[in-house]
């Protein structure tokens, strides 16, 4: 962490909630469950206080992430939101291109990432599972001060879709017994997690069918199968949009013994963005030192190579010293 951005207490999170007037919430490009969970929570946290919330977020929300912001009261972005907040946004690289358009302007970063770059004033819980359970606490603070109700079904949903998402429907090692407390804490507000969990995790659209077709196919294992990796050129992905592979990974992760998997896509002319999920390595410090970050056993980043197999070439030998 640094010093240039003070790390906040939890009731000066609060007390900066409340202040609000014309707040916007910033979610991560590439969006995924929890950012996009977590961003629904709080703008119905401000929409219960009367005062909706703007959202902006740098890539479209995937289809199947839009149930998350169903029924969520948004109002448009303005150009002088008075309190401007980041939830699972790490860095401000993250932001794509927000970052200029918001640079200086973020009044709060609410996160769960250990390694990253604060841009502005921080409550950052490394050790909580997803943004989702990191707001969870904000709101149960707020609850105690009497300023919120103690549950409110709708909120729980997407803070429930936040956790799911970021734990892989609880199946990974950061889902902690905190964590499932806080998911049993959320399933007695009445809200249907079986629900959820399939829209996450189990409704595929033909296209998302398509490219995890694509994704097995150009699936390739190193080290006698202990490392497997997705390569997706955009001449692979072809027509499908970008968000039909954010799955990718989890082709990767599916093949027995591997203990590090890897998606590994062509984003643009020479620029490479490769996904990091692992059983026991520390894929963050492989991150790390290609620019990235992230978790001790999920982590990203992005590389500059001439061809895929350049950016192979990079990031393997790395990936095989972790092991």
């Amino acid at each position: 962490m640094t010093d240039v951005f003070p790390a906040l207490t939890l009731d000066a999170v609060c007390d900066l909630l409340l202040a609000a007037q014309r707040p916007l919430i910033l979610s991560h490009a590439r969006p995924d469950g929890d950012t996009i969970g977590s961003a629904a929570a709080l703008c119905l946290f401000f929409a219960r206080r009367g005062t909706p919330a703007a959202f902006a977020c740098a890539d479209p929300v995937p289809k199947r992430l839009g149930f998350l912001l169903e029924g969520v009261p948004l109002r448009e972005p303005s150009s002088d939101p008075d309190t401007i907040i980041a939830v699972d946004v790490a860095s401000p690289s993250q932001l794509g291109s927000l970052a200029t358009v918001y640079a200086g302007r973020v009044s709060l970063m609410i996160d769960h990432h250990g390694t990253g770059t604060p841009f502005a004033p921080y409550w950052i819980r490394p050790d909580a599972a997803a943004t989702g359970e990191v707001l969870g606490g904000i709101f149960r603070r707020l609850s105690a001060r009497g300023d919120a109700p103690a549950a409110d079904p709708d909120i729980a949903a997407r803070l429930y879709a936040a956790v799911s998402s970021d734990t892989g429907c609880f199946r990974y090692a950061n889902a902690t017994p905190k964590t499932h407390r806080f998911a049993a804490a959320l399933l007695a507000t009445g809200i249907r997690a079986d629900r959820i969990n399939h829209a996450l995790f189990e409704a595929r659209s033909p296209e998302q069918l398509a490219a995890e077709r694509i994704a097995l196919d150009r699936l390739r294992l190193f080290e006698g199968g202990r490392i497997a990796m997705v390569t997706l050129t955009r001449a692979d992905r072809g027509a499908l949009a970008d968000e039909y592979f954010e799955t990718a990974i989890d082709v990767a992760r599916s093949v027995a013994g591997v203990e590090i998997a890897v998606s590994l896509r062509e984003t643009g002319p020479g620029i490479y963005r490769a996904s990091l999920r692992s059983t026991d390595a520390d894929v963050a410090a492989v991150a790390a030192a290609l620019g990235g970050g992230g978790h001790l056993h999920a982590a990203g980043c992005t590389l500059q190579a001439d061809s895929m197999e350049s950016a192979v070439r990079l990031l393997l030998p790395r990936l095989v010293r972790a092991l």
